[in-house]
């Protein structure tokens, strides 16, 4: 009988949960998500590397050889800037046996899938069910999110454990209830690990707290214990650092060396929100900043006692803070930077919506409801058609080099010493049977002689002057064994695979 009381009362639950029209409707939008980000992996599955995602995958495999590739000139940079949770567990999938497809849909697809729920749970703590809705949908149907949910890259899994980072930080409320603030900072040090620069998230909690408690959140204990256990990861990095570095964070010092070469800063930043958005989201979007902006300068006495007001507030911060750190100290940014706050870019479309719909409701509910679909429609249409085209494009660039590396990787003999500009990273990859050797990390010498067997061109990397300069010398030495070309008359070659004559 007890049995049938406790299935009964699970049973009572899920039809209360059912019953709500907001769940019904998140629902859907998960299924929706999940189908399109399914539809465009089967397309992209097994498409080229980048160069970020090769060199995240030659870490990996680097890793694996026991870091044979360690002292190699191009990965000695790599090594030090990279984040290292994606090389870690990318090696821990190939060693269970993982291809690549599956790898992407463990470290990329399911937490793009996520994010979407994410972001209703933060929305709906934040603000409203309604909000939190429609923030998720307009995320669900996000070209960029979507394009970066196929690439093994940071974008996409790092502001996924951001968003939880985030939701763990309101629901730690006012008082930083120590679980979930922990679990907050904890989140967000995952995050950082897989991506540096989410690490400004820090920074905006700081500047929120000072905000709204001034500085009475120095004297509660929680905020300190539960920020000492969640930076645990971050102390081991730091730690790590300094034992074999002699710095405790050597990727900064990179940024900082990458930003004081730059003369100006990057305000073409802000070109990529319209990119990002898309219309009719990119109105919607200036719309629910100026919403959010006049209700702060309104209630700005009321900041510290109005969660919808706190809520503007951390959004806004958060979209402040990320543009002035890629605009004014990094001074460069790509249109993936800015996921850091996704958060801010589809929530304050969403209150820009549902502020339209709360106008119409009160004399025309049919029309607020046609208006809100309309509108959402739209964004997702034109998502759809800016981003498709790129999707599918893109799944081909890079991919003669794939090819020929697996070429190599088959049609060469085994141990065969491998030369090139950048090719080290791809031989590593894709040709396991073969050995990367690397040109001189600075110039060649007029009388340089590789080691190697055969040498890669390609023209995708052609970048140093010094090896332009030097393979005209060498051409009597070479002799082509393969050729992929841009066009069908065979006039512009895009990889060139030389056997060195001996």
């Amino acid at each position: 009988m007890d049995m049938e009381e406790n299935l009964e009362k699970r049973e009572s639950k899920v039809y209360n949960w059912l019953s709500d029209k907001y769940n019904l409707g998140l629902i859907a939008i998960l299924v929706f998500a999940f189908l399109v980000r399914l539809y465009y992996f089967t397309i992209t599955k097994d498409q080229a590397l980048w160069w970020d995602e090769l060199i995240y995958g030659t870490l990996a495999k680097n890793i694996l050889s026991g870091f044979a590739y360690s002292q190699m000139p191009i990965l000695v940079g790599e090594i030090m800037i990279r984040p290292p949770i994606v090389p870690f567990l990318w090696a821990a999938l190939m060693k269970i046996g993982f291809e690549e497809p599956a790898s992407k849909f463990v470290f990329e697809f399911i937490p793009s899938f996520l994010s979407i729920l994410m972001v209703y749970l933060i929305g709906e703590k934040m603000y409203n069910k309604k909000i939190a809705l429609i923030a998720s949908a307009i995320l669900a149907v996000s070209w960029l999110h979507i394009f970066y949910s196929m690439r093994m890259l940071t974008d996409v899994p790092a502001p996924f454990f951001a968003l939880l980072s985030i939701y763990f930080f309101f629901k730690a409320g006012e008082d930083l209830k120590l679980k979930p603030f922990a679990l907050s900072i904890f989140s967000l040090s995952i995050a950082i690990l897989i991506r540096y620069p989410v690490g400004l998230i820090g920074f905006v909690y700081i500047a929120f707290l000072l905000f709204t408690q001034k500085l009475s959140f120095l004297k509660n204990k929680k905020f300190w214990i539960g920020g000492i256990i969640g930076m645990i990861p971050i102390i081991i990095l730091f730690t790590f650092n300094f034992f074999t570095s002699g710095s405790l964070f050597p990727a900064a010092e990179n940024y900082a060396q990458s930003a004081g070469e730059k003369t100006s800063f990057a305000y073409y930043t802000l070109g990529f929100l319209p990119h990002i958005l898309q219309w009719p989201f990119l109105i919607l979007f200036v719309a629910g900043i100026l919403i959010v902006l006049l209700r702060l300068f309104v209630g700005y006495d009321l900041i510290n006692k109005d969660k919808m007001l706190k809520s503007d507030l951390f959004l806004s911060l958060l979209l402040i803070f990320t543009l002035a750190f890629f605009i004014f100290l990094i001074k460069a940014a790509e249109d993936r930077y800015l996921f850091i706050a996704v958060l801010s870019i589809v929530v304050f479309p969403a209150i820009a919506i549902e502020k339209i719909a709360s106008f119409l409701q009160k004399n025309y509910k049919i029309s607020a409801i046609l208006v809100v679909s309309v509108l959402l429609l739209a964004g997702a249409y034109y998502n759809y058609t800016y981003g498709d085209a790129i999707i599918k494009d893109k799944a081909q660039s890079y991919y003669d080099i794939k090819q020929a590396s697996l070429w190599m990787n088959t049609n060469l003999p085994n141990g065969s010493r491998i030369i090139g500009e950048t090719s080290s990273p791809y031989i590593i990859y894709y040709a396991p049977n073969l050995v990367a050797v690397d040109y001189p990390p600075t110039s060649i010498p007029s009388n340089y002689t590789p080691d190697a067997d055969y040498l890669f061109w390609s023209a995708y990397n052609w970048h140093n002057d010094y090896i332009k300069n030097y393979l005209p010398k060498i051409q009597n030495d070479l002799n082509p064994v393969y050729a992929t070309f841009f066009d069908t008359q065979k006039t512009q070659p895009s990889v060139i695979i030389y056997q060195f004559k001996k």
